[in-house]
């Protein structure tokens, strides 16, 4: 029980770490546009303060065990994975990188059939860039 609240504890703290400090510090005002850069950010912030506060009095599984090596490993190699993500979407670009990233995801968790490779690997990553690059004005990495 103990990890159970740790845990929910460690996501409701960096929800407060994100509205309260990273998002006000990292998003810039801009005076063009409906929707400010800072909504989406925000909305999803307070809903994870939201969720993690009402997961704190939730009783926990039956089940408290500790993750296995394996386990561990896989969760250590996918927030690598993801830090490099971020980091060649600098280099280049936000559209080519996703649909990579995407594509790796979907072929690691075991997806084999090509209508949902290509949704989950081309349709999506290129809607979420036209939507907030075209349809918004708002520019990706």
């Amino acid at each position: 029980m103990l990890v159970h609240r740790l845990g929910t504890a460690t996501f409701l703290v960096f929800g407060l770490f994100l509205y309260f400090v990273l998002i006000p510090n990292q998003v810039e005002t801009i005076s063009y546009g409906w929707l400010r850069p800072g909504t989406l950010p925000n909305a999803l912030a307070i809903l994870l303060i939201v969720f993690a506060f009402l997961q704190m009095f939730t009783p926990p599984n039956d089940i408290e065990e500790l993750p296995t090596l394996p386990e561990f490993v896989r969760a250590v190699l996918f927030i690598i994975g993801v830090i490099a993500c971020a980091y060649a979407m600098g280099q280049f670009g936000f559209l080519p990188v996703s649909i990579v990233m995407a594509l790796i995801l979907m072929l690691v968790v075991g997806e084999r059939r090509p209508h949902w490779l290509a949704l989950g690997g081309a349709a999506i990553p290129v809607s979420v860039w036209y939507t907030t690059e075209v349809f918004l004005g708002r520019p990706l990495p």
